[in-house]
């Protein structure tokens, strides 16, 4: 009777699930590829196969199935990836409950709990009256408001801790929750939020972790923002505000939106531009950027007019760029107001219009640095042409760096032969950085042609004998293809385990080399299974040369010892199998 996991892979298609997360492309006719989200990459070599259910990718060497992936994705544990994808499924847990409820888990509760009563307080409560006409007034619908689960917080010191404690939460679990302080030289908690309308911050799945409350009061000193603090579940730079509800948008449109405030994603969601997703008032992170890999490599970015010309939001972009991205910027019209909700209730059409005309982000700093100066004085040259050369060397293309030095020249009145010499030099250059620690280690020609004889026989087992007749296990040098080559032998040819299973016994599970070399064939061999035969013949004639060569050099180097010690008769004896050897070739 098939277990709980089981149960799960058999309900949920794994092409389907990854797809979820990351964008993948048809591979051959059962396979998918895409480039890695566990490592970085120019050239996709993350594979999914949908006939074995598993996937792999060849350049960290990461792969299984369904919850290895999503405990990667996600930073769970095996249980807590079972209970999501068991409610994926549709499931019902016979097992692990028991471990499932565990801090994470109630402080998921206590901050959906929290939500609801702010929820509450802002459609019903009198005291919110001024959270209601905000809402009002930035022209925000009801239903909008509910699909965001907008709220207010009272303004009191301890409304929602009374309530909270009041349904069984203690106050160390309000306060490793983010939502009440500790009362100074006094024993007590008090609210975090205190008269502000209130943002539920979730996650991509759609589980609240944090929150972002904003002052109504205009005469008020607070900050205007305050988010949740970092807890277990909330690190700000991991999270996109809206995500949840713009993923598949995203995959449809093929690009994100990235705004800076809540309430510009909010209102994009409400004219149906449902790709959108708020960074919260922060430069792009590396997290962020690695949740929108999942989703989409192309970036339009909007920034509040206070926000453009700020060193952390180019920081962001060149993050973003350097990761792979495309980066756009979206530009808004003078007189429409400092940001994408300003504009959106002034006119949708014209924010619309001005995310159709985002421009590449070289066209944008063409535009942004050389406002204010004076092109016609030396120094406003050599400003603004240092600035933009720093830019242009960081393109990859050179076709790209002469357009830009081009129009670079033109603008300031320079030859453009002079521009070339003052290039800073390509070490500054910012490139992909591939994790060191994780980058496979080189193979050998011999191992190449080892695992490609054993992806073949994976992928075409009924061929098996073919191979047996010229290879037998010794004849493979590395351990764990032996190994697997034995098993192999054992599981599709009906050979007796006694004559070739020695010391290996007779089970084996998918380790992560068979899992790696069945994706391998699927990927190499696709389209071959009229020629599969005569393919590992060849593969098998030339594993079997490697092991010939191999051995006359051993033979050759002892021959050489047994002369050094004047052990003639051995010597003899290696120069006769060696010569015997020299004839099978």
């Amino acid at each position: 009777m098939p277990g709980d996991a089981d149960k799960v892979k058999e309900r949920l298609d794994l092409v389907e699930l990854i797809g979820e997360y990351i964008q993948l492309l048809r591979a051959g006719s059962a396979n998918f590829k895409t480039r890695c989200p566990f490592h970085n990459e120019k050239t996709p070599s993350f594979y999914v196969s949908k006939e074995r259910q598993m996937w792999h990718c060849f350049g960290c060497g990461e792969g299984g199935d369904h919850f290895t992936f999503v405990q990667k994705m996600e930073g769970m544990d095996f249980p807590e990836a079972l209970k999501l994808l068991a409610g994926k499924a549709g499931i019902e847990l016979e097992r692990y409950d028991a471990k499932l409820e565990s801090e994470r888990t109630r402080l998921l509760g206590l901050l959906d709990l929290a939500a609801k009563f702010y929820e509450k307080v802002l459609l019903e409560h009198p005291g919110a009256q001024i959270a209601r006409d905000y809402v009002k007034t930035r022209e925000i619908p009801e239903t909008t408001a509910r699909a965001f689960r907008l709220g207010f917080a009272l303004d009191s010191w301890d409304s929602l801790s009374t309530f909270l404690s009041g349904r069984g939460h203690t106050q160390d679990e309000i306060l490793r929750a983010g939502l009440a302080s500790r009362r100074e030289g006094a024993r007590g908690i008090y609210d975090r939020f205190r008269g502000r309308l209130m943002f539920p911050i979730s996650n991509v799945h759609g589980h609240i972790v944090g929150f972002t409350g904003r002052v109504l009061d205009p005469n008020a000193k607070e900050a205007k923002y305050v988010n949740s603090p970092e807890t277990a579940l909330y690190k700000k730079g991991a999270i996109l505000y809206a995500l949840d509800r713009a993923r598949q948008a995203i995959k449809r449109a093929g690009y994100v939106i990235v705004v800076e405030g809540n309430m510009d994603a909010v209102s994009c969601h409400k004219i149906g531009m449902e790709q959108t997703v708020a960074s919260s008032g922060t430069a792009l992170t590396r997290d962020q950027l690695n949740l929108l890999k999942r989703f989409t490599s192309n970036i339009l970015i909007s920034f509040d007019a206070d926000m453009a010309g700020e060193s952390a939001a180019k920081r962001g972009i060149d993050l973003a760029l350097s990761e792979g991205f495309s980066v756009k910027i979206i530009r808004l019209p003078s007189g429409v107001g400092k940001d994408p909700d300003d504009c959106i209730r002034t006119n949708p059409e014209v924010w619309k219009k001005a995310v159709g005309g985002a421009v590449s982000i070289m066209e944008y700093l063409f535009e942004i640095i050389p406002a204010g100066k004076d092109l016609s004085t030396a120094e406003g040259k050599k400003d603004v042409g240092n600035a933009l050369l720093r830019e242009i060397i960081k393109l990859p293309d050179q076709i790209e760096q002469t357009h830009w030095l081009g129009r670079l020249a033109s603008m300031i009145q320079v030859p453009e032969s002079v521009l070339r010499e003052r290039l800073p030099s390509g070490k500054e250059k910012p490139e992909r950085r591939e994790d060191p620690s994780r980058a496979p280690a080189v193979t050998s020609r011999s191992q190449r042609l080892f695992e490609g004889f054993i992806s073949l026989l994976l992928t075409f087992p009924e061929h098996a004998p073919a191979a047996i007749e010229l290879v037998r296990p010794e004849m493979l040098p590395d351990e764990e293809i032996r190994r697997l080559y034995t098993h192999l032998i054992i599981r599709y040819t009906g050979v007796s385990g006694r004559a070739y299973a020695g010391d290996f016994g007779l089970e084996i599970e998918l380790s992560p080399l068979e899992r790696r070399l069945l994706l391998q064939g699927e990927r190499d061999f696709e389209g071959m299974a009229q020629a599969a035969e005569s393919e590992i013949r060849k593969y098998a004639r030339e594993v079997r040369r490697d092991f010939i060569v191999r051995e006359l050099a051993r033979l050759q180097s002892d021959m050489a010892a047994a002369e050094r010690s004047g052990d003639r008769g051995r010597a003899d004896d290696l120069s006769r199998k060696y010569h015997e050897l020299m004839q099978t070739q």
